[in-house]
């Protein structure tokens, strides 16, 4: 499930950071939604089988749940912004499931 909405996630950020392009993230809003929703859902492992990652996800869910609302009103500026803090919330959960940041490359 991580990986599903990680491909949404790097599909919808990463036009719009390296071209200010939000095509691909309001075509994908709902999709996104879709994904934190199944993820939030899904198992946890045991390592991330705690309450500050359920809240996390929880606060993933929403907050993509908000962001597809958001898209329909189309403020660029305002779907930025949101975009910006779903995936930055993505990434710290991408942290506690792959244990400390050192673990795993960044790829930007």
């Amino acid at each position: 499930e991580m990986d599903d909405f990680h491909m949404i996630v790097a599909e919808s950020f990463h036009p719009f950071k390296d071209s200010s392009n939000l095509e691909p993230a309001i075509k994908n809003a709902a999709a996104m939604a879709e994904a934190a929703e199944r993820w939030s859902d899904a198992s946890l492992p045991d390592n991330v089988d705690n309450d500050e990652t359920k809240a996390k996800l929880q606060q993933l869910k929403s907050a993509t749940s908000d962001f597809s609302e958001l898209v329909k009103a189309g403020n660029p500026q305002e779907i930025g912004n949101s975009l910006t803090e779903l995936h930055d919330l993505f990434h710290e959960l991408q942290e506690d499931w792959y244990g400390a940041a050192g673990d795993h490359e960044e790829h930007h």
